[in-house]
């Protein structure tokens, strides 16, 4: 199959297929996709790119990125850095040929941080336009030729960095982009006690325009790194309501999409852990929301509308070992697949109950960054 990935370092943009007929049948718009919980529906993919005969093109890239290539229609749309890492580029290109149809610099960023590329978040796009937000803060809508409609920052580096660079994407949702800064305060004139969850927002812009809709503060008593995520927002969708789902600074909250407004809360992060930056995104799998704490902690599923559930202890369910610390888990078919890119595993669970269906052991001997 084709794993279209997040974490991942580029200097080219590789499209894989076979020989035989391959169906793309939906686009790949935004951070996890088209229904935004990592599945594709094309069919006939390979299983490796090993063979030459399994490359349909490749795309020559100036530098690094650390995002996920989107697809709408006939065009693939991609960032990167340039070679000597400050200049920033979006491109895109024909999805069938693979010819470069334009490239931008978009901004310039001074030295990049660890384990960043400022190239790290990925775009998104609707019917007529393709957003492109880097590790600086400059947001900026294209048209599908390259002309720019609109372009703002959501805030200037020192505002918005982490320890390891900004790298949310946005969230494309009905006309509208949601945005997160779930941060500390990585300056360094700023004691690591004194951290605190001031420059922590949800972000709502029109995306037509770029104009704020809502600057929503983000509370969080969250204690040092714990602070940070690098996570995505996700939208969690009951009877009919859509709430957006934020993680990061101990907790998990929803808001609401037409305000901000917070709606709920849950504690991830009872013992209160000072260095649990958080990096893999919610998964919404029906009414109930996956997690997982950083570094090795517990991995669960919590139902918001359930009001006993306020912490990992009152969790509808647990799993104690081999969580993720980076990958973002897939939700496929009724089943979670979760990837411990550091022991190398994939567990696929019953979404409902937490029961272990089974436990894959990966032959790879190097540590997996990206997610399925």
């Amino acid at each position: 199959m084709l794993t279209l990935m997040h974490k991942f370092s580029v200097f080219s943009l590789i499209i894989v297929g076979l020989l035989m007929p391959v169906a793309f049948s939906a686009d790949w718009p935004q951070w996890r996709g088209p229904t935004l919980n990592g599945i594709s529906t094309a069919k006939n993919m390979p299983g490796d790119i090993s063979s030459p005969d399994s490359i349909q093109w490749s795309l020559d890239l100036p530098g690094d990125s650390s995002a996920t290539p989107i697809v709408v229609g006939n065009r693939v749309f991609v960032v990167s850095n340039g070679p000597e890492a400050h200049k920033l580029y979006a491109f895109c290109a024909d999805l069938d040929s693979g010819k470069e149809l334009w490239r931008k610099q978009l901004d310039e960023a001074p030295d990049p941080l660890p384990r960043n590329t400022m190239s790290s978040c990925s775009p998104v796009a609707d019917r007529e336009r393709v957003y492109f937000l880097f590790g600086t803060g400059l947001l900026t809508a294209l048209d599908f030729d390259g002309n720019e409609v609109w372009s703002r920052s959501i805030g200037d580096q020192s505002e918005i960095a982490l320890q390891f660079g900004y790298s949310s994407s946005p969230l494309l949702l009905d006309g509208r982009l949601y945005l997160q800064i779930l941060r500390s305060q990585w300056r360094s004139d700023t004691p690591f006690d004194q951290y605190s969850d001031k420059d922590s927002f949800l972000l709502c812009l029109d995306a037509m325009t770029g104009e704020t809709v809502y600057k929503e503060h983000r509370k969080s008593d969250a204690q040092g790194e714990s602070h940070d995520s690098y996570t995505t927002p996700m939208p969690y969708i009951q009877d009919g309501k859509t709430a957006i789902v934020l993680q990061g600074g101990d907790c998990t909250t929803g808001h609401d999409a037409a305000t901000g407004k917070e709606l709920w809360r849950f504690i991830d992060n009872p013992k209160k852990q000072t260095h649990w930056r958080l990096i893999p995104t919610p998964v919404i799998m029906d009414e109930l929301v996956f997690n997982s704490q950083p570094r090795g902690g517990l991995a669960y599923a919590f139902n918001p509308n359930d009001t006993t559930q306020k912490d990992v202890d009152s969790a509808e369910w647990v799993y104690n070992e081999r969580a993720t610390d980076v990958p973002t888990p897939a939700y496929y078919k009724g089943k979670l697949y979760m990837l411990n890119g550091v022991q190398k595993t994939l567990t696929c669970f019953e979404p409902k109950t937490g029961e272990v269906l089974w436990i894959g052991e990966l032959p790879d001997y190097r540590r997996f960054w990206s997610s399925p």
